[in-house]
């Protein structure tokens, strides 16, 4: 049986450190295992995934609760090469 993701609750949290504690939590686990993140902020919604994705990082899901959005992560390979096109538009010389 596979174990629930572990949560990281930043409803707290608007300061430009939210991403710098992301990455930090992201690092401990294994490539491929995810998190749960809770963020009161519709700007994390948008911006955490972009800012995550430039390390390898993926967002899974997103989902708006009742006062916050639920964001479930996994943590990549390790750091995404600067070349490698992603759904933003096609790569960077």
């Amino acid at each position: 049986m596979t174990q629930p993701p572990a949560t990281l609750d930043l409803r707290r949290t608007g300061s430009p450190m939210l991403p710098l504690l992301v990455r930090r939590a992201l690092a401990e686990l294994a490539p491929g295992q995810e998190l749960e993140v809770l963020v009161a902020s519709p700007q994390w919604v948008r911006d955490l995934p972009l800012i995550l994705r430039r390390t390898g990082e993926r967002c899974l899901s997103c989902r708006e609760e009742p006062g916050h959005w639920r964001l479930r992560l996994a943590r990549g390979g390790g750091r995404q090469r600067r070349d490698a096109p992603d759904a933003s538009g096609p790569p960077r010389t």
